[in-house]
Protein backbone atom coordinates (compact mmCIF):
# COMPACT_ATOMS: atom_id res chain seq x y z
CA UNK A 1 0.00 0.00 0.00
CA UNK A 2 1.24 3.47 -0.83
CA UNK A 3 2.34 5.76 1.96
CA UNK A 4 0.07 8.66 2.73
CA UNK A 5 1.61 11.98 1.78
CA UNK A 6 -0.39 13.84 4.39
CA UNK A 7 -0.46 13.25 8.12
CA UNK A 8 -3.44 13.49 10.43
CA UNK A 9 -3.21 15.18 13.79
CA UNK A 10 -6.23 14.40 15.95
CA UNK A 11 -6.99 16.09 19.23
CA UNK A 12 -10.01 15.07 21.27
CA UNK A 13 -10.99 17.59 23.92
CA UNK A 14 -13.84 16.81 26.29
CA UNK A 15 -14.92 19.72 28.45
CA UNK A 16 -17.15 19.23 31.44
CA UNK A 17 -17.64 22.57 33.16
CA UNK A 18 -17.27 22.10 36.90
CA UNK A 19 -19.36 24.04 39.43
CA UNK A 20 -16.02 24.93 41.10
CA UNK A 21 -14.85 26.92 38.08
CA UNK A 22 -15.72 30.52 38.87
CA UNK A 23 -15.41 32.05 35.45
CA UNK A 24 -18.18 33.30 33.27
CA UNK A 25 -18.39 33.30 29.52
CA UNK A 26 -20.94 34.65 27.11
CA UNK A 27 -21.66 32.06 24.40
CA UNK A 28 -21.50 33.38 20.86
CA UNK A 29 -24.83 33.87 19.10
CA UNK A 30 -23.23 31.99 16.20
CA UNK A 31 -23.87 28.38 17.28
CA UNK A 32 -21.05 26.96 15.16
CA UNK A 33 -18.44 29.00 17.08
CA UNK A 34 -20.22 29.03 20.44
CA UNK A 35 -16.98 29.13 22.44
CA UNK A 36 -15.28 31.78 20.33
CA UNK A 37 -13.40 32.26 17.10
CA UNK A 38 -10.44 29.84 16.79
CA UNK A 39 -8.45 32.68 15.20
CA UNK A 40 -6.22 32.81 12.15
CA UNK A 41 -5.84 35.05 9.14
CA UNK A 42 -8.56 35.33 6.53
CA UNK A 43 -12.22 36.09 5.95
CA UNK A 44 -14.89 34.79 8.31
CA UNK A 45 -17.63 33.13 6.23
CA UNK A 46 -20.82 32.36 8.14
CA UNK A 47 -22.91 29.69 6.44
CA UNK A 48 -26.26 28.30 7.57
CA UNK A 49 -24.85 25.61 9.87
CA UNK A 50 -21.09 26.16 9.92
CA UNK A 51 -18.47 28.91 9.95
CA UNK A 52 -15.21 29.04 7.98
CA UNK A 53 -12.09 31.15 8.24
CA UNK A 54 -11.04 31.33 4.60
CA UNK A 55 -7.56 32.49 3.55
CA UNK A 56 -7.60 33.87 0.01
CA UNK A 57 -3.80 33.67 -0.14
CA UNK A 58 -3.75 29.87 0.15
CA UNK A 59 -7.25 29.40 -1.37
CA UNK A 60 -8.25 27.09 1.50
CA UNK A 61 -10.15 27.34 4.75
CA UNK A 62 -7.82 27.85 7.73
CA UNK A 63 -10.48 26.13 9.82
CA UNK A 64 -14.14 25.18 9.65
CA UNK A 65 -16.31 24.89 12.76
CA UNK A 66 -19.80 23.49 13.34
CA UNK A 67 -22.17 21.95 15.86
CA UNK A 68 -22.84 18.29 15.12
CA UNK A 69 -26.11 17.06 16.64
CA UNK A 70 -27.34 13.50 16.90
CA UNK A 71 -30.74 14.46 15.43
CA UNK A 72 -29.03 15.77 12.27
CA UNK A 73 -26.97 12.69 11.49
CA UNK A 74 -28.28 11.04 8.34
CA UNK A 75 -28.26 7.27 7.99
CA UNK A 76 -28.30 5.50 4.65
CA UNK A 77 -27.15 6.67 1.25
CA UNK A 78 -26.90 10.36 0.42
CA UNK A 79 -27.26 11.68 -3.13
CA UNK A 80 -24.00 12.98 -4.57
CA UNK A 81 -23.70 16.72 -5.06
CA UNK A 82 -21.44 18.94 -7.14
CA UNK A 83 -18.66 21.20 -5.91
CA UNK A 84 -19.25 24.86 -6.73
CA UNK A 85 -17.40 28.14 -6.53
CA UNK A 86 -18.28 30.25 -3.49
CA UNK A 87 -19.69 33.44 -4.99
CA UNK A 88 -19.48 35.24 -1.63
CA UNK A 89 -15.70 35.42 -2.16
CA UNK A 90 -13.95 38.05 -4.24
CA UNK A 91 -13.03 36.81 -7.75
CA UNK A 92 -9.30 36.58 -6.96
CA UNK A 93 -10.06 34.44 -3.87
CA UNK A 94 -12.32 31.95 -5.66
CA UNK A 95 -11.47 28.48 -6.91
CA UNK A 96 -13.15 26.30 -9.53
CA UNK A 97 -13.66 22.53 -9.80
CA UNK A 98 -11.20 22.43 -12.70
CA UNK A 99 -8.44 23.76 -10.42
CA UNK A 100 -8.19 20.32 -8.82
CA UNK A 101 -6.26 17.77 -10.93
CA UNK A 102 -7.58 14.19 -11.07
CA UNK A 103 -4.80 12.89 -8.80
CA UNK A 104 -6.00 15.11 -5.93
CA UNK A 105 -9.35 14.83 -4.13
CA UNK A 106 -11.50 17.73 -3.02
CA UNK A 107 -12.07 17.21 0.70
CA UNK A 108 -14.73 19.28 2.52
CA UNK A 109 -13.56 20.32 5.98
CA UNK A 110 -17.19 20.25 7.10
CA UNK A 111 -18.23 16.77 5.90
CA UNK A 112 -21.11 16.55 3.45
CA UNK A 113 -22.66 13.70 5.48
CA UNK A 114 -22.82 15.96 8.54
CA UNK A 115 -24.80 18.55 6.57
CA UNK A 116 -27.08 16.19 4.60
CA UNK A 117 -30.08 16.73 6.90
CA UNK A 118 -31.12 19.92 5.07
CA UNK A 119 -30.94 20.89 1.35
CA UNK A 120 -29.40 24.32 2.10
CA UNK A 121 -26.70 23.07 4.48
CA UNK A 122 -25.99 20.20 2.09
CA UNK A 123 -25.44 22.60 -0.85
CA UNK A 124 -23.20 24.84 1.25
CA UNK A 125 -21.00 21.91 2.28
CA UNK A 126 -20.11 21.52 -1.43
CA UNK A 127 -18.80 25.08 -1.72
CA UNK A 128 -15.12 25.08 -2.66
CA UNK A 129 -14.44 27.55 0.17
CA UNK A 130 -15.04 24.54 2.46
CA UNK A 131 -12.57 22.37 0.54
CA UNK A 132 -8.88 21.46 0.69
CA UNK A 133 -6.81 19.27 -1.62
CA UNK A 134 -6.21 15.84 -0.09
CA UNK A 135 -4.44 12.65 -1.05
CA UNK A 136 -7.19 10.32 -2.39
CA UNK A 137 -6.03 7.35 -0.27
CA UNK A 138 -6.08 9.45 2.87
CA UNK A 139 -9.53 10.88 2.15
CA UNK A 140 -11.17 7.59 1.24
CA UNK A 141 -9.66 5.52 4.04
CA UNK A 142 -8.31 6.99 7.29
CA UNK A 143 -10.01 10.39 6.99
CA UNK A 144 -13.38 8.78 6.29
CA UNK A 145 -12.88 6.47 9.28
CA UNK A 146 -12.13 9.48 11.47
CA UNK A 147 -15.28 11.30 10.31
CA UNK A 148 -17.34 8.16 11.03
CA UNK A 149 -15.90 8.01 14.56
CA UNK A 150 -16.83 11.65 15.15
CA UNK A 151 -20.43 10.92 14.12
CA UNK A 152 -20.52 7.96 16.51
CA UNK A 153 -19.35 10.24 19.33
CA UNK A 154 -22.13 12.70 18.47
CA UNK A 155 -24.68 9.88 18.65
CA UNK A 156 -23.25 8.82 22.02
CA UNK A 157 -23.20 12.31 23.56
CA UNK A 158 -26.09 13.97 21.72
CA UNK A 159 -24.04 16.85 20.30
CA UNK A 160 -20.50 18.16 20.01
CA UNK A 161 -18.53 20.89 18.28
CA UNK A 162 -16.05 20.03 15.57
CA UNK A 163 -13.22 22.23 14.26
CA UNK A 164 -11.26 20.94 11.25
CA UNK A 165 -8.60 22.40 9.02
CA UNK A 166 -5.34 22.00 7.09
CA UNK A 167 -1.74 22.19 8.27
CA UNK A 168 0.93 23.83 6.10
CA UNK A 169 4.49 22.91 7.09
CA UNK A 170 7.06 23.71 4.45
CA UNK A 171 10.70 24.65 4.87
CA UNK A 172 10.67 26.52 1.59
CA UNK A 173 7.88 27.55 -0.73
CA UNK A 174 4.37 26.17 -0.23
CA UNK A 175 3.41 23.67 -2.95
CA UNK A 176 0.37 24.70 -5.00
CA UNK A 177 -1.96 23.02 -7.50
CA UNK A 178 -4.11 24.25 -10.39
CA UNK A 179 -4.28 27.57 -12.21
CA UNK A 180 -5.71 29.22 -9.08
CA UNK A 181 -2.62 28.10 -7.12
CA UNK A 182 -4.40 26.32 -4.27
CA UNK A 183 -1.97 25.56 -1.45
CA UNK A 184 -1.44 21.86 -0.82
CA UNK A 185 -1.63 20.95 2.91
CA UNK A 186 0.95 18.67 4.50
CA UNK A 187 -1.54 17.49 7.12
CA UNK A 188 -4.94 18.05 8.71
CA UNK A 189 -6.34 18.48 12.20
CA UNK A 190 -9.68 17.80 13.85
CA UNK A 191 -10.60 19.10 17.32
CA UNK A 192 -13.72 17.87 19.11
CA UNK A 193 -15.37 19.66 22.01
CA UNK A 194 -18.12 18.21 24.16
CA UNK A 195 -19.92 20.26 26.79
CA UNK A 196 -22.15 18.47 29.28
CA UNK A 197 -24.21 21.56 30.16
CA UNK A 198 -24.00 25.23 31.11
CA UNK A 199 -23.64 26.17 34.77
Amino acid sequence: MKKFTAAICVVFVFLAVSPFVFCEYAPSENTSIRFGNPGGKGRLLKKTAFTIMYDGAVKCPVWASYLLEKKHITTGKVKLGAFKTDKSLKPYEQTKRDDYPAKVDKCPMVPVLDMAYDPQTYRESFLLSNTCPMNPLLKRLKWRELEDKVRKLAVLHGSLWVVTGPVFEYKGKIAVIGSSKIAKPTGFFKVILYQSKDY
